[in-house]
Formats: C-alpha cells, sequence, structure tokens
C-alpha cells in the first residue's frame, strides 16, 4: 500500500504526456520542415538518377562506336590490300603476300584480326593448272575439302602462315555462309561479312567470321552486276575470333559496362553471365541496340556492371534525409524542453500508467523482433486484408519483385500478378485463396516469374486477413526448362543419325534402338527392340560379346571400344566399331548399356586387303632384290669373260686380221662395257629408296670440281659453278650431279663446250640447274628422254645405257622434288658466239624442297 506521501509525489513525465501539450503551430513548423527535408531528398535523388542515366547513354554509345571505329579500320586494310593486289595485276606468290602483311604490323596495328589473306575464284577448268602453279612456291598447298560445286574459291594466301596454316586451300565453296558472303561482295562490289561460323585455325571453336573485300580486273569497280561477276578475280579477306575482336576492340576499358552480341540468333559474345568481371545480375540500366554491319546485323544488348554501380553509389540524398531528420530531431527537442514545465501536472498520471507503458513496450519489442525475423526469412512473405490491400511484406518479397517497401505497402495486390490475373474477379485471386498454388508472378518490370504460394487466413480485428508465403521457382522452372530441351534434342540427335545407337537394359534385351542402326542391318526397330542382343553379333563373336556386357553391368569395367562383326538379317556379316559404355542411376547401380555402332565395313575390308597386298609387296621387293643381286654378280661374270675372250684374240691375231675385223672386235668390246655399265644402272635405280641419308652442309663448289676432277673430263669444256652452300644428303645429291655433267661432255656435239652449274634458294626449298651450249633436246622428246632405255642418238655414236636421265629424275622425285628439261638456255644467250640458231643447249632444272633427306 502507498502512504499519502508517495501518492502526492509527481511520477517523471513520459514522451505522450509532453507532446499532448503541443500547440498546433508545433506540429504546423515540424510538419513544414519534414516536407522541406522530403523534397530536397527527392530533388537530389532525381538529379543523381538522370546524371547516372547520362553516363550510362554516353558509355553504350561510346562502346558501339568502338566497335564500328574498329571494323571500319579493318575495311580500310582489306581495301588497302585489294589496291596493292591490283599494283600487281592480281597475280602474287607468297613471299611478295607475306612481306606486304609484314608491312602491315597487323598485331600492333591491329589488335584482334587474326590474319589476312587472299582467295581467288577458280572454274573447274583451271583448277589443276591453278594449284600446280601454287605449289612452285607452296609445296603443301592443296584444295580442301572436297564438294560437290562446279566452282572453287581456295584460300590461296594466309599470314601470317604459321598461326593460320589449317586455312591454307580451304574452300568457301564448301560452307554455305562463307560461300554466301564471298558472292554478295563480288555481286555487289562491297566489303561483306560473312554469318557466324568456326574458323578452322581456332582449337577453342569459338565464334567468328570472315571479313571480305572483292577486287576485279578492271581499275574500277564495275558498275553493272554482269561486268562485275565476268571481271572478278577473288576476295581479299580477314579471319577473325569474336572473343580476339573484342577484346582488340575494347582492351578491358568498358568495364563499366557488360554486353552481348548477337546475330540472329546466333550469339557471337557474351559478357553477360556470372562469370564476367564486374557482372551485375541486377543492373541499374539496361538496353538493346541494333547496327547495320557490312550485310550482317548484329544485336547488342548492354547494361551497366558493378564497377558502374559503386562508381555513381551516391550518398548525396541519404545525407540531406538524414540531416533533415536531425534539424526535425532538434526541433522536437527544444519543443520538448518548452513545454516541459508541463510534465509536473501528469506525473502522478504517467505513475499509475507505468504497468500500461511497460508492457506496451514489451509487445513493441516482440513486434519489432517478430519484423525482424520476417525480414531475414529467404523465402517471401506477404500480409493481405480481405478486401487486396497489401499490409505488410518482408525484405525477401521486395527483393523477388524489385520493389521498394513504400511502392507496395498499401496498394492492390493485383501488381504482383500478371494482366490476365487482374482481371479476374477478388475471389478468384490466387494471393487470396487458403492453399498451395504454383503460379506466375510479375516483377516491377513486368516481366514475369513463376513462384510457388502457400497462404493461410487469420483474424485482425475481427476481420479476416491473409498471409502468403512466396518461394521463387525461377531456378528451378529454367532447369526443368533445360532438361526438357536437352533431352528432346538427344532424342532427335540419336534418331536422325546415320550412325547405329542402341539401349539395352541388365538382362542384354533391346529397349531403344534408332533407325540408322536398324537399316543398316537390314531391320525395322520394332523387330529388335526386345530382342537380345546377340541377334545382331556375328556366331564367333557372341562368347566375347556376352563376356563385355557381364563385365559392364558388374561394374568391372567403364566401356568398350573394338572392332566386331555385327549378322544382318539375310545371315551376311558387316564389320562395326563399337562403342559401348554403363549408365548408372544415382545409387551407382548399371541400371543399362548404351552402345554406338559405326559403319566400318568398307574401310576394314579395304584395310585387310591392304594388309595382303603389303605382304605380296615385301615378297615382290625380295624377288627385286635377288634379281639385283643375280644382274651384279650372275650376269656381269660372262660379260667380263666375254671381254677377255676378246682381248685374248685381238692380241693373237694382231696383224691377221682385216680392218672390217678389228672394228668387229671393237663393237664387241664396246657393246660388253655397255651391258656392264647398264647393269650397274640397273642396280642404282632400283636401289632408290632403300637407304636414307642424313641432310648435311655442302658446299656446291668444291663437290662439283671434285667429279670434275674424278670424271676426267676434257680441259676444253669450260665449267662454271655457283658458290653456295645447300643442305642435302650428299652421296644421293653427288650422284645426281655426276650423271648430269657426264650427260652434258657425252652429248655435246663438239669436243669444246661450256658447262654451268647454278643453285638459287627458294622460300621452301632450292633449285638446281645444269645447262650446257650443246644442241638441245626438242621440246617433244622432253618425256621421252627422262623414260628407261630412251637415248636420243644411236648408241653407237654415243655409248649409254639409256638410264641417267631417268634414275636422275627417280632420285629427285623419291625426295619430294621434281625434274624437267629446258631447251632454250638463257644461260648462254649473253654469248652469242658460243651459239647457233640451232645450237640452243640443254638446261636440266631440279627443284628439292628444304628439310628433308634425300635418299638413294
Amino acid at each position: 500500500m502507498m502512504d499519502k506521501h508517495e501518492l502526492n509525489q509527481p511520477a517523471p513525465p513520459t514522451l505522450a504526456n509532453i507532446t499532448d501539450k503541443f500547440h498546433w503551430y508545433h506540429w504546423l513548423v515540424l510538419l513544414a520542415s519534414f516536407l522541406l527535408t522530403l523534397a530536397a531528398w527527392f530533388v537530389s535523388s532525381e538529379q543523381s538518377h538522370q546524371k547516372m542515366e547520362q553516363q550510362y547513354k554516353f558509355q553504350a554509345s561510346h562502346l558501339i562506336e568502338l566497335v564500328e571505329e574498329r571494323m571500319n579500320r579493318y575495311e580500310d586494310t582489306l581495301w588497302g590490300s585489294v589496291a596493292a593486289l591490283k599494283f600487281s595485276d592480281g597475280e602474287i606468290n607468297a613471299k611478295q603476300w607475306k612481306s606486304y602483311s609484314e608491312q602491315l604490323s597487323l598485331a600492333s596495328k591491329y589488335p584482334g584480326i587474326n590474319g589476312i589473306g587472299v582467295i581467288y575464284y577458280v572454274k573447274p577448268e583451271g583448277l589443276s593448272s591453278f594449284i600446280t602453279r601454287q605449289q612452285r612456291d607452296q609445296t603443301d598447298f592443296r584444295v580442301h575439302p572436297p564438294h560437290n560445286k562446279q566452282e572453287f574459291w581456295p584460300i590461296t594466301f594466309i599470314e601470317p602462315l604459321e598461326s593460320n596454316r589449317k586455312a591454307l586451300g580451304l574452300d568457301m565453296a564448301h560452307e554455305t555462309n562463307r560461300l554466301t558472303a564471298a558472292k554478295k561482295a563480288r555481286d555487289s562490289g562491297l566489303a561483306q561479312i560473312t554469318a557466324p561460323i568456326v574458323l578452322v585455325q581456332d582449337s577453342q571453336k569459338t565464334p567468328g567470321f570472315l571479313f571480305y573485300a572483292p577486287f576485279y580486273k578492271t581499275e574500277n569497280i564495275p558498275d553493272t552486276l554482269d561486268k562485275r561477276r565476268a571481271n572478278f578475280i577473288g576476295n581479299v579477306y580477314a579471319p577473325f575470333i569474336m572473343k580476339n575482336l573484342m577484346d582488340g576492340t575494347l582492351e578491358n576499358e568498358n568495364r563499366l559496362l557488360n554486353f552481348s552480341i548477337r546475330d540472329g540468333n546466333y550469339l557471337l559474345y557474351d559478357e553477360l553471365s556470372a562469370d564476367s568481371t564486374d557482372f551485375d545480375p541486377d543492373p541499374i540500366f539496361s538496353e538493346q541496340h541494333k547496327i547495320n554491319l557490312y550485310g550482317r546485323t548484329w544485336d547488342f544488348k548492354i547494361q551497366t556492371s558493378l564497377l558502374f554501380r559503386s562508381q555513381h553509389n551516391n550518398n548525396q540524398p541519404i545525407i540531406i534525409l538524414l540531416a533533415g531528420i536531425a534539424i526535425e530531431i532538434m526541433l522536437f527537442s527544444l519543443f520538448l524542453i518548452l513545454v516541459n514545465a508541463n510534465h509536473r501536472a501528469v506525473s502522478y498520471a504517467k505513475t499509475v500508467s507505468k504497468d500500461l507503458i511497460q508492457k506496451q513496450e514489451e509487445l513493441t519489442g516482440a513486434y519489432t523482433r517478430m519484423s525482424r525475423a520476417f525480414d531475414t526469412m529467404l523465402d517471401g512473405l506477404v500480409i493481405v486484408s480481405n478486401t487486396g490491400i497489401i499490409l505488410e511484406v518482408n525484405n525477401a518479397t521486395l527483393m523477388l519483385f524489385h520493389y521498394h517497401r513504400d511502392e507496395l505497402v498499401g496498394q492492390n495486390i493485383h501488381c504482383l500478378l500478371p494482366t490476365s490475373s487482374n482481371d479476374e474477379s477478388e475471389n478468384a485471386n490466387p494471393l487470396l485463396t487458403v492453399g498451395e498454388q504454383r503460379i506466375m508472378g510479375k516483377r516491377k518490370n513486368n516481366s514475369q516469374l513463376p513462384i510457388h504460394i502457400q497462404i493461410s487466413e487469420d483474424l485482425e480485428n475481427n476481420q479476416p486477413i491473409f498471409i502468403g508465403i512466396i518461394h521463387d521457382l525461377t531456378d528451378k522452372h529454367q532447369d526443368e526448362q533445360r532438361l526438357a530441351e536437352q533431352e528432346a534434342l538427344l532424342t532427335t540427335a540419336i534418331h536422325s543419325s546415320l550412325s547405329g545407337f542402341a539401349l539395352c537394359d541388365v538382362a542384354c534385351n533391346f529397349t531403344e534402338i534408332n533407325a540408322g542402326l536398324a537399316e543398316w542391318l537390314g531391320y525395322s526397330t520394332e523387330e529388335l527392340i526386345g530382342q537380345p542382343v546377340s541377334t545382331i553379333i556375328a556366331d564367333h563373336e557372341k562368347v566375347q560379346t556376352q563376356h563385355g556386357l557381364d563385365m559392364l553391368i558388374k561394374g568391372d569395367i567403364e566401356s568398350i571400344r573394338r572392332e566386331k562383326q555385327y549378322k544382318r538379317v539375310d545371315g551376311s556379316l558387316v564389320w562395326g566399331l563399337l562403342s559401348s559404355s554403363s549408365i548408372r542411376n544415382s545409387a551407382g547401380q548399371v541400371t543399362s548399356i548404351f552402345a554406338q555402332i559405326l559403319d566400318i565395313d568398307r574401310a576394314k575390308r579395304l584395310s585387310l586387303q591392304l594388309e595382303t597386298r603389303n605382304a605380296e609387296l615385301v615378297r615382290s621387293n625380295a624377288e627385286l632384290d635377288q634379281f639385283a643381286y643375280v644382274a651384279s654378280h650372275d650376269l656381269k661374270a660372262p660379260l667380263n669373260a666375254i671381254n677377255k675372250l676378246a682381248g685374248w684374240i685381238e692380241e693373237d691375231c694382231e696383224g691377221l686380221l682385216p680392218e672390217s675385223a678389228q672394228q668387229h672386235f671393237e663393237l664387241l668390246k664396246n657393246r660388253s662395257k655397255r651391258m656392264g655399265k647398264l647393269l650397274d644402272d640397273l642396280l642404282l635405280f632400283s636401289r632408290v629408296g632403300r637407304v636414307n641419308y642424313q641432310v648435311e652442309s655442302v658446299g656446291l663448289r668444291p663437290l662439283v670440281l671434285d667429279i670434275v676432277g674424278l670424271m676426267d673430263i676434257p680441259s676444253t669444256f669450260n665449267v662454271t659453278v655457283a658458290d653456295i652452300t645447300l643442305n642435302v644428303a650428299k652421296t644421293p645429291f653427288e650422284q645426281v650431279i655426276r650423271n648430269l655433267i657426264g650427260n652434258a661432255v657425252k652429248h655435246h656435239p663438239n669436243d669444246a663446250g661450256n658447262i654451268a652449274v647454278l643453285a638459287e634458294k627458294t622460300v621452301n626449298g632450292f633449285t638446281l640447274k645444269v645447262a650446257d651450249d650443246g644442241t638441245g633436246i626438242p621440246p617433244n622428246l622432253h618425256d621421252k628422254a627422262l623414260e628407261m632405255f630412251q637415248t636420243l642418238r644411236p648408241r653407237d655414236e654415243v655409248e649409254g645405257s639409256g638410264l641417267g636421265l631417268a634414275l636422275c629424275n627417280k632420285i629427285v622425285e623419291y625426295n619430294g622434288g621434281s625434274l624437267h628439261i629446258e631447251s632454250t638456255n638463257p644461260e648462254f644467250l649473253d654469248k652469242p658466239n658460243q651459239l647457233s640458231a640451232d645450237n640452243l643447249g640443254t638446261t636440266i632444272v631440279i627443284f628439292l624442297p628444304i628439310k628433308q633427306n634425300m635418299t638413294d
């Protein structure tokens, strides 16, 4: 019990009691101050947002201008190259193109470009001669891949060659996107780019494209389509890998923005993923731009990055708001001080209401704790009145639908549903229906998202309210959609493939089979499904096949890959390459076996035939070796005996035989020697390619002078030699030089003459010339002179086996080179006193590639 003194003791004042003493003007001042604070905060926020938007538009415009400016530079480079080709009448070689490309300094001046090259348009009838011309400079040049079109667009030159070697000789006609753009450039006379492709030289297989610029026979671009097609020579082109192009264009200067580029439905370049630098999953600004570039339309999707967000994080509006609130507090405190004198009058009432205030504070604390708990929930929470008005939401709901709290609280619940749901009656509103549902929600930007919502009903002031728990199903929905698309794509690919695919259960019975496998074996798919695997296995393969399947099912092995024979419906056997693996469930148990079977019947049978023919070739080579041995030893023995007998008879009958008989004896000895020389040359000819010699550095001048000294060539012949060092296999190279110099002396019409041995290094090899000033070989006999046992003069006039040039040609060709004859000899045309009108001489021209051993 309180005594009288305690009852008269004034209670301490409370905030509520003091503010009761405020006059209307106190509240007017506080309200005016609060409105002024809100206005300053709103204006500052709007200015900050406009500044960010202006910066974003500038950055987006600058990004696109960078791409367009860089493509314009590349176009200028292509047209510059076209001008260079026109200066050389459109005909250049690989060495000239390499020199030109090095002057461009592609890597430093044009970052992002993969190279620069030339594509010639070749008709079918000119393809063979075109390839021959190119192989003079580029021995490994070939046109690929094969196709059935009646035109060819091969990449003839490309630099830098090392990084683009796979593209050399690539025919644009083999693929639609490459060929379409090439023809469009020809017909329009304008630079064009291709639809997205994958470059053959790109090991990463990322998106790229080709950039064409056409060139014509005329000085200017023809003014009509027919003239452009008639005068078209080819295209200068540049290959691009899209990632390298963007890296070279932007050089990491635009991280304020992330973007992607599409050509139609094909994604060329993508920075809009979590792996990209400073990617912002919730960008401040985002928009799309379409630009037309050289016959293609590129769709840019541009959005702000995390770096943009951090650089434009303007706290000024918050500072203004906090400052205004501080002023409000100061004014409020001042008013509290002014009215504090009134608190004594109500102190006793506050003491009486102490318990009530304490309970109110406890209730407020409980409410605060509950609000904080709701705001920490991962799922969204929304409380709605029975009229559809949003009473409260938690932070997860705000983040899910991209709203601020003051934008949702007090609004109708229809703002969270798509338009089609807004037209329904309130009783049918899924957010006012007790239970669980999976529906579509709508964000602030009108984009839709799949959600799962659980609604429960409660009472507040005897009025029903609805409490909804919202779970975001976006990731799950996307995963389900991607899985369904992948399954459909896989099923379509398997059933439309020409390769065989099959599934069997652990009982080794077919559960699924595609049409390719069924048709290959002569069945229908319905005939094989449910049948045992042994149905299609050859009888001699069944035990091994069953053993392999048992090991797969038990988990002893993970896969099988081997060649085996399969039995068709008519009983015939065919070869197939089997690739089989086990499929396990989530518990790790094998549930089925997947098999892919490739038709290798033709290749396998050819391989077996090749093995048989190789064995026959080995036997044939052994017989040839035996024949060479017999020719070298057994056949030469009688010839030596004939020579000796002829010599003895000639000595015994010296002075007794008439002159005609002596000539006959001389003819007998010469023909015996010729037969021996023929056997020696045949032995050398048969051994070409049997011995490998190491490449070494050889001085041409000392080598030729040694050969001339050993051959005892008459001093009336003048031999000149180039002073040059070559990397060759010395022994077979020396054999070729000896035969060619011997032929030049032996077949010279005079007792004196000139012989020149010249050599010149080229890009990928060297050219050797052995020239004389004799009568020369008529052009119609050039091919015949390279055949075995062929001489252009009777053997009684010139001794020889007829194998000299044939042996040289075989040695050179075996080492990857070529040999041909020229009868108009430019080496001595500056010495007219040595030549007559019919005495133009002979030049043997040999080309040998570098980095190869010459074998004999």
